[in-house]
């Protein structure tokens, strides 16, 4: 994807802007959705079972986390309050 390096240059009484700059975003963006079409074209998508099997596996492994984490927050927690009382801190 090669931009033109040539600007045209309006005369002298009219503002003067590159009539590249303007085609060049029209074409680039005309380009970038051709590219992002063919590109979807590639993707293999997932069947309806693999969509859901992973699914499941997502939930499952996010509740066990959560809970392992909440236990071990709740240990935290004990240990640092009994390590407290045992200070005379609380």
């Amino acid at each position: 994807m090669e931009r033109a390096s040539e600007t045209v240059t309006a005369p002298e009484s009219k503002p003067s802007v590159p009539v590249s700059k303007l085609t060049g975003w029209w074409s680039s963006s005309i380009q970038f959705l051709r590219d992002t079409r063919n590109e979807l074209r590639n993707v293999v998508w997932p069947t309806r079972e693999e969509v859901y099997d992973t699914t499941l596996v997502v939930i499952g492994i996010t509740t066990f986390f959560g809970f392992f984490l909440w236990g071990v927050d709740v240990v935290v927690a004990r240990l640092l309050e009994t390590i407290l009382k045992w200070l005379g801190g609380a």
